[in-house]
């Protein structure tokens, strides 16, 4: 009776394993898409990722294992496992664009949740934020504006998080701020598309640049109305964009490369 018990516990520790491993594998992905886990780059060990991620030894294993044998990692014995996926490569490549027609419907939802509610969020965290912290974002602002265009995208965005970051750690709830932060990491998702195809870098700085200087005016005068309305146009053309490009691969009309400038 006893080890019947114990292979039925086994039996229903393996299910959850199993339940477990979709979202924490789609977390990773996206995690590898972005950029957080860059090709060549290794992994956190596996205690981290089962502390970052919240999950057993067995559910991360599992993991783990899914994304070496779909090409993304490779395993290392003895120590954490290495990024082997890269955008530039064509067998990679499909399977990106693949993977993001499948998330299409969800990667949407993230431009509409967002320009939903951040505004309503936005506008207290201004107001409640020190001005100690908006000039240290400004200084970081200057930063990206010094940047290379090929770069721009990226930073950008990378940017927008910790503005947001800032902002909501105003409010002193870390579940707000762990909300939104998590939804921006998933519109990074579509921008490394965004960055790969057809976009040209300096276009794309000037307009970031100019986007984030008006952000940076609008939080200088707290003035939350200017501020929430530029954040709103920006994820709706965004979201504008993410349609267009799925259309396109949608329909098989090949999605141009990115110029080498």
């Amino acid at each position: 009776m006893e080890k019947q018990r114990n292979a039925e516990k086994g039996s229903q520790d393996m299910q959850r394993g199993i339940v477990l491993t979709d979202p924490i594998y789609d977390r990773m992905i996206t995690e590898l898409y972005t950029g957080n886990y860059a090709r060549g780059s290794s992994l956190p060990t596996l205690e981290e990722l089962c502390s970052l991620y919240h999950v057993g030894r067995n559910t991360m294993r599992m993991v783990l294992s899914r994304l070496a044998e779909n090409g993304y990692i490779r395993s290392c014995r003895g120590r954490a496992a290495e990024v082997v996926f890269d955008l530039q490569n064509p067998v990679h490549r499909a399977q990106y664009l693949r993977d993001l027609l499948l998330r299409r419907e969800a990667l949407l939802d993230v431009f509409d949740t967002l320009a939903l509610l951040l505004p309503s969020v936005l506008g207290p965290c201004l107001h409640a934020c020190p001005e100690e912290e908006l000039s240290v974002l400004s200084r970081r602002a200057a930063g990206f504006l010094a940047e290379p265009a090929e770069n721009a995208l990226f930073s950008f965005s990378d940017m927008l998080i910790q503005l947001y970051g800032e902002f909501f750690s105003s409010l002193g709830n870390p579940y707000i701020a762990d909300l939104f932060t998590s939804l921006m990491q998933y519109t990074k998702c579509f921008s490394m598309a965004a960055y790969s195809y057809g976009m040209q870098y300096d276009e794309l700085h000037a307009a970031s640049q100019g986007l984030l200087r008006q952000l940076l005016d609008f939080a200088s005068r707290r003035d939350a109305a200017g501020f929430c309305r530029v954040v709103t146009q920006y994820l709706r053309a965004m979201r504008r964009y993410a349609e267009g490009f799925f259309a396109r691969i949608s329909a098989g009309v090949p999605v141009p490369e990115a110029s080498s400038a």
